[in-house]
């Protein structure tokens, strides 16, 4: 059973309303924003960009641009073992209607 689809703001422009759904037991959370694009948060990605507008600012560009670009990838974010955000394109995985 999929985790339910849910309104708010986006998390990286915090204007836009998103589809937003947890996945992989809570450790993905998937946005579908109208104006960032689609983007997936991985693991301690959110804790690493919550406190920091010029980095979710910069990161909510390089959704727009991969979005511009290649509408078959979604923007993934995550954190390696050494502690650095690593945020790139990956093929898109189907969302729930």
């Amino acid at each position: 059973m999929s985790a339910p689809v849910v309104l708010m703001n986006c998390f990286l422009c915090e204007k836009a309303k998103a589809r937003t759904q947890k996945a992989d037991a809570d450790h993905v959370e998937r946005f579908l924003c109208p104006k960032c694009g689609d983007y997936d948060i991985v693991g301690q990605a959110r804790q690493f960009l919550e406190n920091n507008p010029t980095l979710k600012a910069h990161v909510s560009a390089e959704a727009r641009r991969l979005r511009a670009a290649d509408a078959t990838k979604v923007l993934e974010m995550r954190v390696d073992e050494k502690g650095n955000l690593i945020v790139k394109g990956r093929p898109r995985h189907p969302y729930p209607s």
